[in-house]
């Protein structure tokens, strides 16, 4: 196997347990947001239900958890790089002008923020998976083939159709997703990196 198929497979393994990791942190929350909550609730209005019923619904809401976010999840799905970055646009420039709308941004916020924190333990074992999808099989001569397009790529350097590759097709996808080259799907036109 070639040096760019095996640093690329090396690298989505390396992610694999990163994914798995974040998933099960993500799937904790859940547990623990779906279980206290219900049990707090239960002490403080003097309650005194089966610790069943926690289970049941800890159980209940890791479901719709799951279920919400296999049914969202997108192969190219967005990670965030910050904690800004997953926090919804607010117009910084205007401060809310009554309580309720103090109320309304705060709800919002902390809203948004444990959709993202119980949507990640779906959302990275998908991640998980598609890396694990994403993995190059060892192909006798795949390597000299890939070497050739993306020579072929790189002495264009300007944007330009893929029918110029046709009987390549292959080659160009997993440069793609290799990250070698870029890919613009409305026009379809490729370019080397």
């Amino acid at each position: 196997m070639g040096l760019m198929i095996r640093r690329y497979n090396q690298q989505q393994i390396l992610m694999i347990p990163v994914h798995l990791l974040f998933s099960v942190l993500g799937f904790a929350a859940c547990l623990a947001f779906f279980y206290w909550g219900p049990a707090l609730i239960s002490e403080t209005c003097g309650f005194h239900w089966p610790e069943t019923v926690f289970w049941w619904t800890a159980g209940a809401g890791i479901l719709a958890v799951i279920v919400s976010g296999f049914q969202t999840w997108t192969p190219d799905q967005i990670s965030y790089s910050s904690l800004g970055d997953a926090l919804p646009d607010f117009e910084m420039d205007r401060f809310p002008k009554s309580w309720g709308e103090w109320q309304w941004a705060e709800v919002s916020v902390s809203s948004h923020l444990l959709t993202h924190l119980f949507l990640s333990g779906p959302y990275q074992l998908a991640n998980a998976w598609e890396r694990f999808r994403n993995l190059i099989p060892e192909e006798h001569g795949a390597e000299p083939r890939l070497r050739e397009t993306l020579d072929r790529l790189i002495a264009r350097q300007t944007w330009h159709g893929v029918e110029e590759y046709a009987g390549q097709e292959r080659e160009l996808s997993r440069l793609i997703r290799m990250g070698y080259v870029s890919y613009s799907p409305a026009l379809g036109r490729v370019k080397a990196k």
